[in-house]
Parts: C-alpha cells; structure tokens; sequence
C-alpha cells in the first residue's frame, strides 16, 4: 500500500521538480548572486539585531518563568497585613507568605510531588481567628487525601488527619482553637469533623454524628454551634448535645445562598422562587423564635453579602452591583 501511494506521487510530482527546475536554469548568474548577497546581509542584521535583544529576552523569560499555578483561594490573616496562598514552586508546591506593606514574599514550605502525581486539588482553608494556624487541603490527588493543621508563621505541620478517598470541601473556626471541617466521599457522603487544640499543645480529630444531606456554607454561630443550608433551609447543629435545629425553612422557594454575621447573629438568605429572586433577613434571638423579612426582589439575586458590619449589604442583578443600607429596598447600581 505505502509503496503504490510513494510511486504514485513520484509520477505526480516528477513533471513539476523538472519544470522547476528548467525556469531556475534559465535564471542569469548576476540574479543568483544578487540573491545571495541580500540572505547574507539580511542575516547578518538579524544576528545583530538578536544580540541587542538579548538583555530584554532574559526579562521576558525570567518574568514568564516567574509567574506559577496557584492552588486554592489565597487567605488572608486576621489583620489584613498578611496573605498566605499555594502555588508552583521550583519542588513542585510551595506555601508562600507575602507581607501586603512591603510586597514581599516568602516561600514557608516546599513540597514535591510523590512519583510524578498531579497537586491539583489542593487548597487553603481560612486561618484561625488569632492568625496561629492554617488549615492546608491535601488533595487525594497528590497524596492519600488529609487535612493538615500548620503554624501560619512557619509552615510546620502540626497535626494530619487523614482522610483516604475523600475530598475537605469546607471548614470553618469557631474558636482560635476548634475547627469544623466537612469531607466527601467519591460517593457523595458527607461527614461532618471536629478538630480542636488540647491544653497540652496537641491535636484530636473526630467525627460528629449527623445526617446533613447536601451541605453547604458551613457557618460558626458560636463556639459550639455550626450551621449549613440546603435548598430546602437553614440547619443548625450544637456539637455539645449533637441536637439539630430548623432555623429557617421557605416555602415555596429553594435557597440558594447566604451570609451570616456573627457579631449581629444575622443571615442574609438568597432563594428562588417562581418569577425570581429573593433576599431575606433572618435575625438570630435567644429564647425565642427567629426574625426574618423581606429585603429585596429582583429577576436575578446572586452573591449577597453583608457590609459595614451588617448594616447595610450588597448583591448582584446580573451585570450590575447593588447595594443596600438600613436594610431597606435597594438604593444605587454600580457597574
């Protein structure tokens, strides 16, 4: 087969290579040379023009070669002066601190890849309120997946609590010292952890019984309680008694997000529902039911977040920022 399609372009090609060859006999010698002048000068600029160039080239590929994959949302520490954040590193991941005053930045830890495997799925989650430590994902990915706890300061790794074919989706802090973690198994299981600091220095790590369904926006109410949502409403959990709460449940619509405050011990809830959007209030009482109002409408309600310490917050209605004060109807667009 190779052989009939190779003769076969022989015969195609032959005529043409000859007749190519016949106009370049009839070329003069003055023309060659003329040619052969011009690819020579016309080299030598491009060397020289090379050489001049070399400086700038070196920039450009030490820029390029500075600029690495990162892992995760950066985190920043309590007092805004410090971001910590996972990206390529010469190893193959590396932890980096850069100090937002001074812009520079520091390589705290560094890892390599065991046997060539993929870091993907790595990540940070939030550091502790006092700024002394830092949950760091390790991806099933790269390793047999783990939590690890680390000194925000150094990087050292405190404690891993392994978790063998499961993914940490979420975490949050309820106090410097205790820490809610969520993990997912391949087949969808979630299982809600505890890990919390003893006087002694060390760590321990548990499972706390639950049955949280689809969970999502793990949130600290107090140093106690966690709560999280679904579509059909808003959860909360005391992890001293293990006794789960209905905060609030909509009818007629599916919540899709929130925010919480701590401080103000209040949500800003997002559902849909048919024709729209909604935004609610859900304000937190001690000893008796729970406050909840309308705030806004729209055809489209994304991202709500409180602001300025929950006195006012803010969403998007499609391409646009909307924000709202005193919690009243929404006052001003911003693109």
């Amino acid at each position: 087969m190779i052989e009939q399609w190779c003769a076969s372009a022989w015969s195609r090609g032959r005529p043409a290579a000859a007749k190519a060859l016949a106009r370049m006999r009839g070329v003069r010698p003055g023309v060659w040379i003329a040619l052969m002048v011009a690819l020579g000068v016309a080299g030598r600029v491009s060397r020289a023009t090379y050489q001049r160039h070399a400086a700038h080239r070196n920039e450009i590929a030490d820029a390029i070669g500075s600029v690495g994959f990162f892992y995760g949302p950066p985190q920043p520490d309590h007092t805004g002066a410090r971001v910590l954040y996972l990206r390529t590193s010469e190893k193959g991941m590396g932890l980096y601190a850069c100090d937002v005053a001074s812009k520079k930045t520091t390589c705290l830890q560094d890892w390599k890849p065991a046997g060539g495997s993929s870091m993907r799925g790595q990540g940070l989650l939030p550091l502790s309120p006092d700024g002394k430590f830092l949950p760091l994902v390790v991806s099933i990915a790269a390793a047999r997946g783990a939590l690890a706890i680390c000194e925000a300061d150094s990087g050292n790794e405190l404690i891993r609590i392994r978790a063998p074919d499961w993914v940490v989706t979420e975490g949050v802090w309820l106090t410097p010292e205790k820490l809610a973690w969520l993990r997912k198994s391949r087949a969808g299981a979630l299982e809600l952890h505890l890990a919390e600091r003893r006087p002694n220095g060390s760590w321990a790590d548990k499972a706390v019984p639950m049955a949280p369904g689809n969970v999502s926006c793990l949130t600290a109410l107090s140093d106690d309680t966690v709560a999280w949502m679904d579509a059909q409403g808003l959860y909360a959990l005391n992890l001293a008694s293990n006794a789960v709460s209905t905060l609030f449940s909509p009818e007629g619509r599916r919540i899709a997000e929130m925010s919480y405050s701590r401080e103000r011990r209040q949500f800003l809830v997002t559902c849909g529902e048919k024709g729209g959007w909604s935004l609610w209030r859900l304000e937190l009482r001690t000893n008796a039911p729970c406050d909840f109002s309308r705030l806004a409408s729209d055809k489209y309600l994304g991202q709500a977040q409180w602001i300025n310490d929950a006195r006012g917050y803010a969403y998007t209605p499609s391409l646009f920022w909307r924000l709202g004060r005193d919690k009243t109807r929404p006052c001003r667009n911003y693109r």
